[in-house]
């Protein structure tokens, strides 16, 4: 994946796109601007459990 492909935007995350797959992917940085007020994302952890939230134990693995 072309990872120079990267689009910023006004949201807290990066988010990658690759031309020949359908959909992109963002990172969020847990060290990222305020952005808990507003949130509304998804988060997979680094051993595969997907979370509402990074500072929370609610998710599913």
């Amino acid at each position: 994946m072309d990872l120079s492909n990267f689009r910023k935007r006004r949201w807290p995350s990066l988010n990658y796109i690759n031309p020949e797959y359908k959909g992109k992917f963002g990172i969020i940085a847990p060290y990222s601007k305020d952005f808990c007020k507003t949130c509304n994302r998804l988060r997979i952890t680094s051993r595969g459990d997907l979370r509402l939230c990074l500072f929370g134990n609610t998710g599913i693995r």
